[in-house]
């Protein structure tokens, strides 16, 4: 294989990955508003569990 051939070749495999960055990169906004979705719900869910007592030191290791 020739020099532009393996520079071909190369520029092949690296526009390939250019295409997988921009469609992953294309589901970031969704990405970023669900975990901000379970975000608020983990907050909102440890203020309604906060209000009861733990049976235990362990089960309030594990909620927070």
């Amino acid at each position: 294989m020739s020099r532009k051939d393996e520079d071909a070749a190369g520029i092949g495999e690296v526009s390939e990955k250019i295409e997988e960055l921009v469609l992953a990169s294309q589901s970031l906004p969704d990405i970023t508003a669900a975990i901000q979705e379970l975000t608020n719900l983990a907050t909102t869910r440890k203020g309604h569990l906060d209000s009861f007592p733990a049976p235990d030191h362990q089960a309030r290791i594990l909620l927070c």
